[in-house]
């Protein structure tokens, strides 16, 4: 059977032609756009590289890039929870802000909470591996535990007992204005100025306003040095 080289083109021949052609290519490209942006709404895991106090957000690694997060916290408003990881204390040239830069590896879970900025959520912290080297909560309690230890130490909540077991003992502070020792506790006493060290608005007005005087007296009494 022979086939005619003079087969006449027309529309809808052209659109049958190329549609599969076309459909291929649009179903790769909506299916790879789609994909990606499901990937990029899911929770991912992280690493904890730095945790800034003062803002409350981390930097956290994730695929190899850092990323700064918001914390999530477990109650807000007239109580709140907050807490800094053991780590190295630094500064961050990047934020110009001081930073924590934690002992031990801390994985995270990291989500995109679309808030028109490029920060993401830490949801929490998790644990990779079982929890072996401390004693679970009792049913119907709440156990805040210290790791760092052979002994646990903490607090323990639940069936209408507090327990407290700490090795350095309790501190207890009452009243309204906080200790200044206490004002940054993160800080070293090298980098902390007590009120007797620092001046206040008006004793610095006043050393500028008399090191301007004496600067005018030096400058006449040379003059005239020079001139004598």
């Amino acid at each position: 059977m022979k086939t005619s080289s003079n087969i006449t083109t027309t529309d809808g021949r052209v659109i049958n032609a190329i549609s599969p052609v076309i459909e291929s290519v649009v179903d790769d490209k909506l299916n790879k756009t789609i994909k990606k942006e499901v990937n990029a709404s899911k929770i991912h895991l992280g690493v904890l590289t730095k945790f800034y106090p003062y803002l409350d957000k981390a930097e956290v690694k994730v695929d190899n890039k850092l990323i700064l997060c918001k914390i999530l916290h477990r109650m807000h408003g007239s109580l709140i929870d907050f807490f800094t990881p053991q780590g190295n204390y630094a500064f961050c040239e990047k934020l110009q802000e001081p930073c924590v830069i934690p002992m031990s590896e801390l994985d995270v879970l990291v989500a995109d909470i679309n808030d028109n900025t490029k920060e993401q959520l830490l949801l929490g912290y998790f644990i990779k591996e079982d929890v072996i080297y401390n004693s679970p909560a009792v049913q119907g309690h709440y156990n805040i535990c210290d790791t760092g230890g052979t002994n646990q130490f903490g607090l323990d909540i639940g069936a209408g007992d507090i327990n407290l077991d700490s090795s350095n003992g309790v501190t207890f502070n009452e009243g309204l204005t906080p200790d200044e020792t206490n004002v940054m506790t993160y800080a070293n006493s090298s980098t902390v100025y007590t009120k007797k060290e620092v001046y206040t608005k008006e004793e610095v007005d006043e050393l500028i306003k008399k090191a301007i005087e004496d600067l005018k007296e030096e400058i006449i009494n040379g003059g005239e040095d020079d001139t004598g």
